[in-house]
């Protein structure tokens, strides 16, 4: 296998500020290659979440996400080669 190793490292944190106000931040990075030669990968994958208790019955959340991936696949056709067949 050589240096073939892909790596997923996940992180969260998460809790309330006070009685009203709640957040959660997460993060997801995978990174390394995949188990054919030349297949480099790299993903980074961001969530922040929050909520707001606005009385005992009504709440309001909001919630925003970031995700960036690069991947080479090997073996595949590329845009031209495609185009053409």
């Amino acid at each position: 296998l050589g240096n073939q190793m892909l790596f997923n490292t996940y992180g969260r944190t998460a809790g309330m500020l006070g009685k009203y106000v709640g957040i959660s931040m997460q993060g997801n990075w995978i990174n390394g290659q995949g188990f054919r030669q030349n297949s480099p990968t790299k993903v980074q994958n961001y969530l922040l979440d929050a909520v707001y208790k606005i009385n005992a019955t009504n709440t309001f959340k909001a919630y925003y996400q970031y995700y960036q991936y690069n991947s080479y696949h090997p073996g595949t056709l590329s845009a031209q080669d495609y185009a053409y067949n």
